[in-house]
């Protein structure tokens, strides 16, 4: 840029008479390798190019934007020869051009991108990893840590209380009186008068019934009295359960997968224990059909209704009586011949 009479600069203003343009910068850090290069003696102007570029550099990257005209008009040479310098430097190893011009961008950075080359042995990403970290990105990266401590397991920001506790009278069960009101046995999300959290849901006791010791429970306590009963049958819903729970740990077992149930599962164990099945029988069958069906390479059943079809084809193929007369023609026809 040209000197300006507003605000002079000593320091990078050319002396009077002696140019008319200022310094991009206040110092110019120059490779030390080019003072003594023989080349860049025989070819001066490519010596003040480099100067220039140094001008323009960054302190620890040496990445600097220039505009070549611009150079041009403060040298006194054509823009060609500044295009000519700079091939010179690249052949040379001074200069690096990180990213080409594009003048078809309609707004943003269209010009080259360029780098001093102050020590050959190292790549632009070891300069940029060498370059100290001013104390803006420094505290970015201090934030940017404490918002991935504060996530949870999965990612998400852990959620915050949205609701005070209620400490109000009317979650105090009936006859209950508070001394001073501060008394730490009361916890009303414990003492509420409906808590679907405290109360027995039946959905998660069914699931611990899944695994062995759940059914090894159930098998205790069976024989206890069963009010119950299974919907659309006269078999105990506990018993239902039992066998459910029973075929639950042989197909993992067999497999090493959980099996779960659902109130489909427990009517047709009602009709399993209605084909004439107790609970040991029905334990033996299902080892015996998950070991079988291991052994051909393919998964048990995962439905009880298969056990049911089982029994139905059994009881299908006794009931078929022998066609005498089928039997008496075939002997008939043997003897003729």
């Amino acid at each position: 840029m040209r000197k300006s009479a507003l605000s002079p600069d000593p320091i990078r203003d050319a002396p009077d008479g002696c140019g008319e343009y200022q310094a991009p910068g206040p110092f110019c850090l120059i490779p030390p390798r080019a003072t003594v290069d023989t080349r860049l003696h025989k070819y001066p102007s490519t010596f003040s190019v480099l100067a220039f570029c140094c001008s323009y550099a960054k302190a620890h990257t040496g990445i600097f934007y220039m505009n070549q005209l611009t150079v041009a008009q403060a040298l006194n040479i054509s823009q060609p020869a500044i295009a000519k310098h700079m091939k010179k430097l690249l052949e040379y190893g001074y200069i690096q051009k990180i990213r080409k011009e594009d003048n078809r961008k309609a707004w943003g950075k269209r010009g080259a991108v360029w780098r001093v080359i102050y020590d050959p042995r190292m790549t632009l990403k070891d300069v940029i990893n060498s370059t100290p970290k001013t104390e803006e990105e420094l505290t970015r990266e201090a934030q940017d840590t404490m918002a991935v401590a504060n996530r949870g397991a999965k990612g998400q920001l852990t959620k915050q209380r949205s609701k005070p506790v209620d400490n109000s009278d009317e979650l105090l069960p009936a006859g209950y009186k508070s001394v001073n009101g501060d008394d730490p046995n009361y916890n009303p999300q414990v003492i509420r008068k409906y808590n679907p959290q405290v109360m027995l849901n039946y959905n998660i006791e069914l699931e611990d019934k899944n695994s062995k010791n759940g059914f090894v429970e159930e098998r205790k306590k069976s024989k206890s009295h069963m009010p119950t009963r299974a919907q659309g049958s006269h078999q105990p819903e506990r018993a239902c359960r039992a066998i459910c729970a029973a075929y639950g740990v042989v197909f993992q077992e067999a497999t090493g997968i959980r099996w779960q149930y659902d109130d489909r599962q427990v009517s047709i164990a009602a009709a399993v224990l209605n084909m004439g099945y107790t609970e040991d029988t029905f334990i033996a069958d299902a080892t015996a059909t998950a070991a079988w069906f291991i052994g051909q390479d393919k998964k048990p059943p995962v439905s009880l209704a298969w056990f049911t079809q089982k029994a139905e084809n059994k009881k299908g193929n006794r009931s078929v009586k022998p066609d005498i007369g089928a039997i008496l023609g075939k002997v008939t026809g043997a003897a003729r011949w």
